[in-house]
């Protein structure tokens, strides 16, 4: 079974493209990780998902959510290749988005005032989708 589900914040607005016909929103959402460590102080970890959503739920993400949005997201996990320009094999891993919920009122935040998760910059991430060649 390929099921993955997370909580977590938006970390930019979604990204909007077509494929043909077909509307695909990716947008970038951080879960955090908490736990103690040896000596009991509490540890904190966020990782940062790449999520494509399609159709109906691209039509959704791009009218309501918003950088620092709180949602739960179901899909699966996605592995691909793509060919860089300098000859060589990238890997990206993204979570294709069967369905979402957001889990806060949409004027719980304002875009100003979204905060990053601790420590991490989402623009240090690699480039969404449409500017990569694959």
């Amino acid at each position: 079974m390929n099921q993955w589900q997370g909580i977590g914040r938006l970390g930019s607005d979604p990204e909007v493209r077509f494929a043909g016909s077909v509307k695909i929103a990716n947008i970038r959402v951080a879960t955090d990780e908490v736990w103690k460590d040896k000596e009991g102080a509490t540890q904190k970890r966020t990782e940062w998902h790449r999520v494509v959503l399609f159709g109906k739920n691209a039509d959704t993400a791009e009218k309501f959510l918003r950088k620092g949005r709180l949602v739960h997201i179901e899909g699966r996990i996605q592995n691909r290749t793509f060919d860089k320009e300098d000859g060589t094999k990238g890997y990206i891993s993204e979570i294709i988005c069967r369905n979402f919920k957001m889990l806060d009122s949409k004027n719980a935040q304002s875009k100003s005032e979204a905060p990053s998760p601790e420590g991490l910059n989402p623009e240090e991430m690699p480039a969404p989708d449409d500017e990569v060649p694959f």
